[in-house]
């Protein structure tokens, strides 16, 4: 049987992959869709309207998604520093 402590510090580790390997991938597509919306915008008026109303709404979308992935990594580091605090302290 695992140490509690190591046992924290895994699922932690896995959390923050996660997260990183979402948000990569997300910045990736991310500049897929502006080259893509670029071509649209291109074709005139009404796709330059269309590039920019997509535009808004995805980073508008993507905007809340990074601060809510952020204030969770920093809810989990704290949570853990006072975890392990707690924990060196009972020793």
């Amino acid at each position: 049987m695992d140490a509690p402590l190591e046992i924290i510090l895994r699922m932690v580790e896995t959390v923050l992959s996660n997260t990183l390997g979402t948000l990569s991938a997300l910045f990736r597509l991310f500049r897929d869709l502006t080259l893509s919306l670029g071509a649209v915008a291109g074709m005139g008026t009404t796709g330059f309207l269309v590039a920019a109303i997509v535009l808004g709404l995805v980073l508008f979308f993507l905007g809340k998604f990074l601060l809510k992935s952020w204030k969770t990594i920093i809810l989990m580091f704290v949570v853990g520093t006072l975890i392990i605090w707690f924990l060196m302290a009972g020793t």
